[in-house]
């Protein structure tokens, strides 16, 4: 063997830790190791899907999304995981929406079976849900559910986890969720973690009782419904912030021709809002409509002075709109 031989069996030797005669070569693995995750980065479209590739991980789970279109153009971070996200709580035995979701309604043990995390930025509006196909490693039994974990609508009460599709009927070791219409559009808020699971159960979730009816035929007079009604929302999809349109209201002078529109409106509430303010002799703010979640107030200036007008919507989330008057008068000379 010549010197130039010897320093490389050398080498080898020093990489790959054989000791063999004639000094054999070593095979690498062309492709990287499974990772525990596996991550995309998008941009969405404003008139179409995106479509996105989630690659295998260690548990065996290989998986795609499509994403639906969105209200504005904004950068989609996915992550597909086995393990429960930091922060997040498990999802366990759930009635199906759009009953409120309690872990006691069902007496089969759920097992989640991989996780797929969304943030976006900046926020976006949807109005279908993302539709999912995995493959895992082994066959699929049980009754398969997609889940939806929003922390918008975590209470004391509420853990956040709602069912939105299911039981699937998977295919050998496979199973796909097809895309469901969301009516109202749900608003995403940027940066915000929003989970996606799928979940095994032994036992079915079982679908919402139908409400009970009257057996008597005469025909009542439905009672009023009080401001404002907190729990009015549409069945499954939990409540965004209260919006308001402007911010915050600025007047340069008072009387009734000086008066603007204060706009309500917050993401699957259907109820009415209430309004609540510390500008008495400031400024009068009265509704000129308030229903089905949308509401405006007409705020008229009265004299010069600052105060906060709060308006409460479904969940008992609020938004405080600051009021300034001024009625000086500046002379241009």
């Amino acid at each position: 063997m010549t010197l130039v031989g010897l320093r490389l069996c050398a080498a080898t030797l020093a990489v790959a830790a054989l000791v063999t005669a004639g000094c054999a070569s070593t095979t690498y693995s062309s492709g990287p190791a499974l990772g525990a995750t596996s991550s995309q980065t998008v941009t969405t479209s404003t008139n179409g899907t995106t479509a996105v590739t989630l690659a295998q991980i260690a548990s065996g789970v290989s998986g795609s999304v499509t994403l639906p279109q969105t209200s504005v153009s904004t950068t989609a971070s996915l992550e597909m995981q086995s393990t429960l996200p930091n922060g997040i709580p498990q999802p366990a035995a759930r009635t199906r929406s759009p009953l409120p979701l309690r872990p006691d309604d069902i007496g089969g043990t759920v097992t989640a079976l991989v996780y797929v995390t969304l943030s976006v930025d900046p926020g976006a509006t949807i109005s279908q849900t993302p539709a999912f196909s995995f493959t895992f490693s082994g066959t699929l039994s049980g009754n398969i559910y997609l889940v939806f974990y929003n922390p918008a609508s975590v209470t004391n009460t509420d853990d956040g986890w709602s069912v939105i599709s299911g039981p699937a009927a998977p295919s050998a070791n496979s199973v796909t969720f097809g895309a469901e219409t969301i009516s109202p559009p749900l608003t995403l808020v940027a940066s915000t973690t929003y989970v996606f699971a799928v979940v095994e159960t032994s036992t079915a979730l079982p679908s919402p009782s139908p409400s009970p009816t009257s057996s008597s035929s005469s025909s009542a007079t439905p009672s009023p419904t009080p401001s404002p009604t907190a729990t009015a929302s549409t069945p499954g999809l939990s409540l965004g912030p209260v919006v308001t349109n402007p911010t915050s209201l600025s007047f340069i002078a008072a009387g009734a021709s000086y008066a603007q529109n204060l706009d309500i409106s917050q993401t699957n509430f259907t109820g009415s809002y209430s309004e609540g303010d510390n500008c008495s002799g400031i400024a009068t703010v009265s509704p000129t409509s308030n229903s089905g979640g949308a509401a405006v107030y007409a705020v008229t200036p009265v004299a010069a002075g600052t105060c906060q007008v709060t308006v409460t919507g479904g969940g008992s989330m609020q938004a405080v709109v600051g009021v300034i008057v001024t009625t000086s008068t500046v002379i241009v000379r």
